[in-house]
């Protein structure tokens, strides 16, 4: 782990809901976005922007768990604007649409 990267990994975790930048993430490191980058991917192995949309879906299955909000709060609630963007990138990366995913998936209370 590095430092500086361990407050970025809480930054995203507390604004998880807000519109993010790599700039954002980059500022929150105090590094230049493209070293910031390049760190970010040596260290844990994949893009910051790709790790940001990782933990939003996450966080996402946990709400369509929980079954307790609407697929659109839910898309706001992880920091998307478009609930059908949301739904198309929550397909691309857990293999189903959200719909199914909540229909499917074991409820967590």
């Amino acid at each position: 782990h590095h430092p500086r990267l361990d407050k970025v990994i809480q930054y995203i975790e507390d604004n998880v809901s807000t519109k993010l930048t790599l700039n954002d993430l980059a500022r929150q490191a105090s590094l230049h976005p493209t070293y910031f980058s390049n760190l970010f991917s040596q260290v844990y192995g994949i893009p910051p922007m790709r790790y940001l949309l990782l933990h939003r879906i996450h966080r996402a299955e946990k709400l369509l768990r929980s079954g307790e909000l609407s697929i659109a709060q839910i898309a706001e609630n992880v920091g998307f604007e478009d609930p059908f963007y949301f739904s198309r990138k929550f397909k691309q990366i857990a293999g189903v649409p959200p719909t199914a995913y909540r229909k499917f998936a074991p409820l967590e209370r």
